[in-house]
């Protein structure tokens, strides 16, 4: 057994920009390597020492990383001589995964929980792959790349959401299917809304009663139907997008317009709170209040939904219904395993937002609001 000269340079490039950790992509590196024949049976890979210097990271990072590939049956560390590569006859992976998305534009919330499950499953052995989904120029759902896709073998296909009839479609090509977003068998709940009854319970301790909820052409009814089941006082007000943004800035614009518009009438309009069902919406409402000289949470009180790291940026601590994006990608990472590991799906899942109390809507009573609302 000898070294080889590639031992001084790492095969693969480790990127601190990447959403996976160091560790994932040096042992994914690695495995890569092996199975291009970069590293062949009885060659030695590169010392701890060399991997650290190599790749610019700690001992500790490389000692984790050949752990990894250890464990998954690629390497057998001898003493004194190293981590020997085994026989190509050793599986390299246990299957492929593929994760599906219905949307072009990046969702920050989807976008983490994947980031989340593809590290989970490089991690464990897994290969994933992503496709989005999205309509053509008809306006029609393309489905080319991932019938395309669906071709190779797939140990599991993960989809995001269920649009066009997606899931009908997954299901009649045969393929192991987990939905994220729904409830049921094979499904992982995705609970935005869970939090809603500690947002009532705070109206209710506060005297808060009547809610507007604005809404964009995309937008759920579930929020509204929710508050007005407690007994709120909700306006449903839909708003429109703006043209010519992108997908997060078109929502954020056509928020900031339409607030703007309808505060230069005045402010007797106003509630007792405004619930915003998407943190894009909050950034351009917040704006166009800040703009009219409106007072939150004297004059309104405010609350929105957000994904944990990307709601709005404000002068004061928002009350949101926050879901963390990290935390619901490793419960839906575990239930993937957990299938593909003992191949029975699980019980269902669920991810649930929290709601969490700040300034913009604060434990103090509605009468105190309201008592500096200016009328005109």
């Amino acid at each position: 057994m000898t070294r080889d000269v590639k031992a001084k340079k790492l095969p693969f490039v480790v990127s601190r920009n990447s959403r996976l950790s160091l560790i994932a992509q040096i042992a994914d590196g690695f495995r890569r390597a092996i199975a291009d024949g970069r590293y062949r049976s009885g060659e030695v890979l590169p010392t701890l020492r060399e991997i650290s210097e190599a790749a610019g990271v700690s001992m500790m990072v490389a000692r984790g990383a050949l752990k990894r590939l250890v464990a998954d049956g690629l390497v057998n560390p001898r003493q004194g001589v190293g981590s020997v590569v085994l026989g190509r006859q050793t599986k390299l992976w246990r299957g492929r995964v593929l994760l599906v998305s219905t949307e072009r534009h990046d969702n920050f919330a989807i976008g983490m929980v994947m980031g989340v499950v593809r590290e989970m499953m490089i991690v464990n052995g897994y290969v994933p792959g992503q496709v989005a989904v999205v309509c053509n120029d008809n306006g029609r759902p393309d489905f080319t790349l991932l019938d395309l896709l669906l071709r190779e073998s797939m140990s599991l296909v993960v989809l995001f959401g269920d649009r066009w009839g997606l899931k009908e479609h997954l299901r009649k090509a045969g393929v192991p299917l987990v939905v994220f977003g729904a409830g049921g068998t094979g499904q992982v709940k995705f609970n935005r809304h869970a939090a809603m009854d500690d947002f009532v319970a705070h109206c209710h301790a506060v005297g808060a009663t009547r809610i507007l909820v604005p809404l964009f052409e995309y937008g759920s009814n579930v929020a509204p139907a929710m508050l007005k089941k407690a007994g709120m006082d909700v306006e449903t007000w839909h708003v429109r997008s703006a043209e010519g943004y992108s997908c997060a800035e078109c929502v954020q614009r056509g928020a900031f317009e339409a607030f703007r518009d309808r505060l230069a009438s005045g402010r007797s309009w106003l509630p007792d709170v405004i619930y915003f069902d998407d943190e894009y919406a909050a950034a351009g409402g917040l704006m166009a209040l800040d703009l009219a000289q409106v007072r939150i949470p004297e004059d309104v009180g405010v609350v929105t939904w957000c994904a944990r790291g990307n709601g709005p940026v404000y002068q004061k601590s928002i009350t949101c219904l926050e879901n963390d994006p990290v935390h619901d990608g490793y419960v839906l990472a575990d239930y993937l395993l957990a299938f593909l590991r003992g191949h029975k799906m699980p019980p269902e899942a669920e991810v649930r937002s929290i709601y969490v109390a700040g300034e913009t809507f604060p434990r103090t009573s509605a009468s105190q609001r309201k008592g500096s609302h200016v009328r005109t």
